[in-house]
């Protein structure tokens, strides 16, 4: 990726926002969350740390932010998903339509 500088979430965040299938809460939401995050896991006052080699989706943690509404949350992974599923076919349709065009399909 010579001249295009990204990562893999900044090309799922692109696809989630174009195929307009999630909306990003207001950030009073997430302020909000990430209150609530502080007081049933750390402090805002010292650094918390958690170790992530056992951590899994049943980790208390964890369910609280697959729940929530972020970029971490199951509802975002699924729209995530299913961009990447409507822009799949999007672009499959779009080969069927040009082998058609040329008379190369069937």
């Amino acid at each position: 990726m010579d001249s295009f500088d990204a990562n893999y979430s900044d090309l799922v965040h692109w696809a989630v926002r174009h195929h307009e299938g999630y909306k990003f809460p207001h950030q009073e939401y997430f302020k909000k969350h990430l209150e609530d995050m502080y007081e049933k896991y750390g402090s805002t006052e010292e650094e918390v740390g958690y170790e992530t080699k056992k951590m899994t989706y049943r980790t208390p943690i964890m369910v609280d932010t697959l729940k929530s509404k972020g970029a971490f949350s199951l509802e975002y992974i699924q729209a995530g998903f299913d961009a990447y599923k409507h822009f799949q076919e999007k672009h499959e349709n779009n080969s069927k339509n040009i082998e058609l065009l040329l008379g190369i399909g069937s």
